[in-house]
């Protein structure tokens, strides 16, 4: 019981403390959060004073990750842009915390579910997805969870196309990720599941179909990036190795690429041996249930009978066709950078709901090293915002020859952007897209950093 408490107290302080830290911080400095903050501040201009961002362009057809920006776009109505953006972040926090309570309470045995809290707080509400500013890509994988946990059999169609409608909106890659548990559900659910799935699918179909339409007529082409896995050794090493970003620990980079933890390379590898034993306790827990039938829960649903939760052979099922993507999954699709990595999170997420945990009660015990890697990353975010907050930073540089990075190799590519640091690896450059917050300041709005949000193009005016 002491275990549970500890658990319970460790997830709720990993939470809060940082939603303190990005509430006091100069701005919420997280990789590409400034270029989305950016974005969600032009879609609001487009409401309050077109003329001021009549360059940017709006796609006339419905996208995936607009959700995100959307949202930006709304707080920035209200309050003023890093403002909003702090607000956006923190409530998301809060979300999750929530979500992953009710996550734990359905679906793990009470003298778990402090320890499992912890766990999924450190590897999913602060996955690394969080720290890169993956806006879009959170707030997709916390409807998906949000589904997980308040779906049941009785739920109307109307209701199950709404979650769909919403997912799509949030993610790609989530949605697809939902799509495929929804299609599954067809030929394994009950026939009263099946008719709503059916009618849920509807709608959805007619909104991707309007999706990929809009792409096609008007021309628009992702960017592609060039580096890609090179060699079968090279593929099997990135497949094995990038879960390694699963864990809880996070090496974060100041403005001029250098390691925060450059001179203390005990807390860098610290951190890294409790990545790897997360992620080689949740690698063996994820192959048991999915590989082993026997490792399957036989309520899977703590809250009634078997039948408020996803059949047993769906999720079966849906973790054996996930694993497979996952092994053949290209590093770029259509421009989306490391597609499989996107499909882990959910995949733990069914096999949490699967699992039978009186035989594999031993999962809680990565909630250990979890939560340790969670706590390093969460206070030396801390101590980097103190030290952004008292300008006692090194200043940003330019960048140094080559000017081009190699294409080709995945591994030539990350030594070359981590060149300054003496650590090639679970790097973080938090502070990559901070002149978006001197922009948003100055209200200086040209250019577009990406396209793959509700803005497909900027053309000056003059």
């Amino acid at each position: 019981m002491w275990f549970n408490r500890i658990g319970y107290g460790c997830a709720v302080g990993l939470i809060v403390s940082l939603a303190l830290v990005i509430a006091a911080a100069p701005a919420p400095y997280f990789h590409d959060f400034g270029e989305w903050l950016y974005q969600g501040k032009i879609l609001a201009l487009k409401i309050a004073d077109s003329a001021a961002v009549a360059g940017f362009i709006v796609a006339p057809y419905p996208i995936p990750n607009s959700l995100a920006p959307a949202l930006l776009g709304l707080f920035c109505l209200g309050f003023e842009p890093i403002m909003a953006g702090k607000t956006f972040l923190i409530l998301m926090l809060a979300g999750w915390l929530w979500v992953l309570w009710r996550f734990a309470q359905r679906f793990v045995p009470e003298d778990s579910r402090g320890a499992v809290l912890t766990l999924l707080v450190a590897v999913v509400a602060l996955a690394s997805y969080f720290w890169y500013g993956f806006a879009s890509y959170q707030l997709g994988l916390l409807l998906f969870f949000a589904f997980l946990v308040w779906y049941d059999e009785h739920r109307s169609a109307s209701w199950i196309a709404g979650f769909g409608a919403a997912l799509f909106f949030a993610h790609a890659m989530i949605f697809m990720t939902w799509g495929l548990l929804a299609i599954l559900l067809v030929p394994w659910g009950s026939i009263r599941v099946r008719r709503r799935i059916l009618l849920a699918l509807v709608p959805l179909g007619l909104l991707v179909l309007w999706f990929v339409l809009g792409r096609r007529l008007s021309g628009f082409e992702a960017p592609v990036a060039d580096a890609r896995m090179e060699g079968v050794a090279e593929f099997i090493l990135y497949k094995f190795g990038s879960p390694l970003l699963l864990g809880g620990f996070r090496n974060l980079l100041l403005p001029d690429g250098t390691s925060l933890l450059e001179q203390r390379p005990w807390l860098y590898w610290l951190g890294a041996m409790s990545n790897a034993l997360v992620v080689l306790g949740l690698g063996i827990f994820v192959l048991l249930v999915f590989l082993k039938p026997d490792r399957v829960s036989s309520s899977c649903g703590l809250d009634g009978p078997p039948s408020i939760a996803l059949p047993v052979p769906v999720m079966r099922r849906f973790g054996l066709i996930v694993i497979g993507c996952y092994l053949i999954a290209p590093y770029n699709f259509f421009g989306l950078i490391h597609p499989g990595g996107r499909l882990l999170l959910p995949l733990l997420a069914v096999g949490l709901m699967l699992a039978q945990f009186d035989r594999l009660r031993w999962i809680r015990w990565t909630a250990v090293p979890a939560g340790l890697g969670a706590i390093l990353s969460v206070g030396a975010y801390g101590l980097v915002m103190y030290r952004a907050a008292a300008g006692d930073l090194p200043a940003r540089t330019r960048v140094s020859a080559p000017e081009i990075p190699p294409s080709g190799s995945v591994f030539a590519f990350n030594d070359w952007l981590y060149r300054k640091t003496r650590y090639k690896y679970l790097n973080y450059g938090i502070f990559n897209y901070s002149e978006r917050f001197q922009q948003i300041r100055d209200r200086q709005y040209a250019g577009l950093t990406s396209r793959t949000g509700p803005l497909t193009g900027y053309q000056p005016r003059p």
